[in-house]
């Protein structure tokens, strides 16, 4: 009992104790607070670690650490430390970038504090899932803590098979052969998770069936790299009686094949029956459009211009449809003694849909099927022409003798749309009125609200137009455009303003020189009567151009957008495409245009050169092409000999047997990537007929440009044949002098670019072509042409792969026209010369490896040679602001292999994570880059233009 009595009190306080938080326990008053245990700490996604690539898609992550009090460990609740997390993403497969970090923290609600991991770029369902890691850097208690998790980007998911997308009925016009030029489809593939489906146009060729499909094709160079796959149509109803809905189905093929070969075996020598069959089909109606009751409204125009209607009835609405009066009005006067023409607008709708408007059409005549009729000839000279419309009003003395008459004609135009539709027909009365001229006005044709009546005197030496309106009557005046042979045009000074014509209702007025500043009075005299005439000072003020731009067409599928761009390729001419991302093809040509920022502009300037004039089409503005690439800054890196230092490690000597011999090539940075491919010199060029000379020491060497701008379409590139593969280099000047050549006085372009020209008309080196083109353009276009302190470099590699087209062209060129160009191309490709054959002329000796080696080295490396791949890859890495000078450091490291050259680039970063992709380059180099001497302070390889 003792032992007992003494145990219950011993119970009490140890009961007690542990309530109050003492003796001990976790709550006890001597044990130190729950605090984070960094041990524990782990990066969680709430919701999954796959974050769906479609561009706007997300998924959180966030930091959590459970807690310790130093006895106890892995306390709950987790804590939540994302806030005071230093988070990144890493992974190779983020460049180009699919996945990027939230700028802040937000607070999700019940998950407390995440940081978003955000979709970038919407990703395609031909791409490869990208695996990426996020890393957290959390600091606790002086000591850093660094965690990583693996995450995915998915592609998106298809959602059932690809449709044809695009017009599905067509209504033609049936009395015009005019077509729509904007029909176009697509090939969509529906995605999960994503309601706009994936463009998959340029993965594929477009055909119509039957072949040959003679009123919907799909012409031109297939396939059509994004956008759409434009239909070009023929018009099945013009001038034919049979209106017969048209039907055509619209299938896709792989692009290997052409449209002729569906319904055929394409493998036929392989024992299998494999009959290629167009996928997707879809229907595609053509049908005559119709004019429903309501459909025809007309309209008159008074003394109308020679050009208003074309000897094929298309009225110009867009220059004369204010001067037809009566569209919206019972009834017009009209003016004796003067012309008059009727125009019927034609309201065209899908048979199929009566509400559904197809098109508008403004007509004179058609072809039959509009025909004008009047229910009286009084007021008509010679009456109404039935086909076209046209009349003459009897003149003012005939007029006055039936004037107290009220003379009219009620005119009617009649449509037949010859279908078994009603005519539908449409009337306006004519009220003949006096023609006496009481005014005369000079109205401008396009007036320019900015500044009216000024003539700038500029290379564009553009008119001003004007046109002479008469107010004919007193009582019912009426306004239009006076008879021709009643209007006299002059001006009041000679030396300023020239006018012409000087008789007709319009005139144009220029500057006599485009030099001479002042003003002058137009006036314009109704010479029918006396007294009557208007005056209206023009004014011409000095314009000059302060600024060229040189700008592009970037996209083939947007040719309407215009681009200032550092580099482009033109390849195949059977092919067209873009340098945009996932594009499969190079453009057969490029279209440059040249945009003037004038003086009088320059205030409202917002710095796009877009927005400037084109004036392309000036004559003074000359576009040329030279062998060598831009220096970006509107000058040429393109004398031959290619004058270049000699870089660390290198040699210019590329032997005296070799035809080349004396012509300095990069140095030892070239030296890496041609190894034996001089060997491919030892083909007898000069002997080939046909090779061409070139102005310099050996024949055959210099075929002159790889590209030139052709004659049919100013500022039009093309290749100057099929075999050529070298880089031109592009520029836009104005040639004030008139000497057809850039001078001193003359005003260049602000840019220039670089065109790589490639070999056309084969799959094989195009690929490998196409690589270059998307890998070239991200180390052109950093830096090109930026303002900064003067001429920025060319770029990273553009030197080296003109020097290396400095072998391949010569003997691409002289090839050319002598074997059939696919012997050409495969031995390129493959190094077996051997196999060519001419008759009469020398064996042709193999090279070690073909040209597709070379390109695949230039692009993945070597052993001992870095590839453009790596020198890219190091580029995007270290880049920085291009409008800053660190631009110019990072490229003579890169150019130099000096990787002192890093240490001035500032806090963008630092040469420390510069150093960690470059390794010491001086002396053991990083994994896969060569071991040269470093040679600190080397200048850049830019050659004076």
């Amino acid at each position: 009992m003792k032992t007992l009595k003494h145990g219950l009190p011993l119970a009490l306080v140890v009961s007690l104790l542990t309530a109050c938080g003492g003796g001990g326990g976790s709550n006890s008053p001597d044990r130190p607070g729950l605090r984070l245990d960094p041990d524990t700490l782990r990066i969680e996604f709430p919701n999954g670690n796959i974050l769906a690539g479609t561009g706007n898609a997300m998924i959180p992550a966030r930091m959590l650490g459970l807690q310790t009090d130093g006895v106890q460990d892995n306390q709950g609740p987790e804590l939540n430390v994302t806030a005071n997390t230093q988070w990144s993403i890493t992974g190779a497969d983020n460049t180009p970038q699919v996945a990027a970090l939230a700028e802040e923290v937000r607070n999700a609600g019940s998950l407390g504090n995440v940081i978003d991991i955000l979709s970038t770029v919407r990703l395609t369902t031909a791409d490869t899932t990208k695996n990426l890691t996020l890393r957290g850097s959390y600091a606790f208690d002086g000591t850093t803590y660094n965690l990583s998790e693996a995450f995915t980007v998915r592609p998106p998911i298809p959602n059932g098979n690809p449709f044809i997308s695009g017009p599905e009925v067509i209504a033609l016009d049936p009395v015009s052969d005019v077509v729509p030029t904007d029909v176009a489809y697509r090939l969509l593939q529906p995605l999960k998770e994503i309601p706009t489906p994936e463009n998959q146009t340029g993965t594929v060729r477009f055909c119509s069936l039957p072949q040959p499909a003679e009123f919907l094709k799909f012409e031109g160079s297939q396939p059509y790299t994004g956008g759409s796959a434009p239909a070009t149509l023929k018009n099945p109803f013009f001038e034919n009686d049979d209106d017969q809905v048209v039907t055509v189905t619209i299938v896709v093929i792989d692009p290997q094949y052409t449209c002729d070969k569906i319904g055929t075996d394409v493998t036929p020598n392989d024992g299998v029956d494999n009959v290629l069959e167009g996928k997707y089909p879809k229907q595609v109606q053509l049908i005559p459009a119709v004019v429903q009751a309501g459909g025809v409204t007309v309209c008159g125009v008074v003394n109308p211009e020679v050009d208003a209607c074309d000897e094929d009835g298309n009225f110009d609405d867009e220059a004369y449809l204010s001067e037809c009066r009566g569209l919206n009005a019972a009834s017009i006067d009209v003016p004796a003694g003067e012309n008059l023409q009727m125009v019927a607008r034609l309201n065209y709708t899908n048979p199929n849909n009566a509400n559904q408007t197809a098109f508008v059409d403004y007509r004179c005549a058609a072809s039959g099927r509009l025909t004008w009729s009047a229910n009286s000839g009084t007021i008509f000279a010679d009456g109404l022409d039935a086909t076209n419309g046209s009349a003459s009003l009897i003149s003012r003395s005939e007029f006055q003798e039936i004037a107290d008459t009220n003379p009219n004609a009620v005119v009617t135009g009649s449509f037949d749309n010859k279908n078994n539709s009603p005519v539908v027909t449409d009337t306006l009365r004519l009220n003949l009125v006096d023609s006496t001229v009481t005014d005369i006005e000079i109205v401008p044709v396009d007036p320019d609200p900015n500044a009216p009546d000024t003539i700038f005197l500029n290379i564009l030496e553009e008119d001003l137009d004007y046109r002479a309106q008469c107010t004919f009557g007193e009582t019912n005046p009426v306004v239009a455009s006076c008879t021709d042979a009643c209007v006299g045009w002059s001006v009041s000074n000679g030396d300023v303003l020239t006018v012409n014509p000087t008789t007709g209702s319009t005139t144009s007025v220029s500057s006599t020189d485009n030099q001479t500043v002042g003003s002058a009075d137009l006036k314009a005299t109704y010479t029918c009567a006396a007294g009557i005439s208007d005056s209206r000072t023009i004014t011409t003020v000095d314009d000059p151009v302060v600024e060229l731009h040189l700008l592009q067409v970037s996209n083939a599928n947007q040719p309407d957008q215009r681009n200032v761009d550092a580099f482009s390729c033109v390849g195949r001419t059977d092919l067209v495409g873009t340098l945009a991302p996932g594009d499969t093809f190079i453009n057969g040509s490029q279209q440059f245009y040249a945009h003037a920022l004038f003086e009088s502009d320059v205030a409202g300037y917002n710095g796009d050169p877009r927005t400037l004039p084109d004036v392309s089409g000036a004559d003074a503005v000359k576009f040329s092409a030279l062998p060598g690439y831009a220096n970006g800054d509107g000058t040429c890196a393109s004398a031959l000999p290619l004058e270049i230092p000699e870089f660390p490690g290198g040699g210019d000597d590329t032997g005296t047997d070799s035809p080349l011999a004396g012509i300095p090539i990069l140095g030892g940075i070239l030296d890496f990537y041609l190894g034996d491919v001089i060997d491919i010199l030892t083909l007898p060029l000069d002997e080939l007929p046909g090779a061409p000379g070139g102005g310099g020491d050996t024949p055959g060497l210099n075929p002159g440009p790889a590209a030139s701008f052709t004659g049919e379409q100013k500022g039009k590139l093309q290749s100057n044949g099929q075999l050529r593969l070298s880089t031109v280099c592009i520029q836009s000047f104005i040639d004030s002098d008139g000497d057809e050549s850039f001078s001193e006085d003359d005003i260049i372009a602000e840019e220039s670019s670089t065109v790589l020209v490639l070999p056309a008309a084969d799959d094989d080196l195009l690929s490998f072509s196409n690589e270059v083109c998307e890998i070239l353009e991200p180390a052109l276009t950093l830096g090109v042409g930026t303002p900064a302190e003067g001429a920025l470099p060319a770029g990273i590699v553009v030197p080296l792969v003109y020097g290396v087209s400095l072998i391949a062209d010569p003997v691409l060129a002289a090839l050319d026209g002598t074997v059939p160009t696919e012997d050409i191309l495969t031995a390129l490709i493959t190094g077996s010369f051997s196999d060519l054959s001419i008759p009469g002329q020398p064996e042709f000796t193999d090279a070690p490896f073909g040209l597709g080696a070379i390109t695949g080295g230039l692009l993945g490396g070597t052993d001992q040679t870095p590839g453009l791949l790596t020198l890219v890859d190091a580029l995007d890495a270290c880049a920085v602001d291009p409008l800053t000078t660190s631009v110019t450091a990072l490229l003579g490291g890169l150019l130099t292999l000096d990787p002192t050259a890093f240490g001035g680039l500032g806090d963008t970063i630092s040469p420390e994570q510069c150093q960690s992709i470059f390794g010491d380059l001086t002396g053991g180099g990083a994994p896969g880059l060569p071991e040269l001497p470093g040679a600190p302070g080397i200048p850049l390889p830019i050659p004076a233009p």
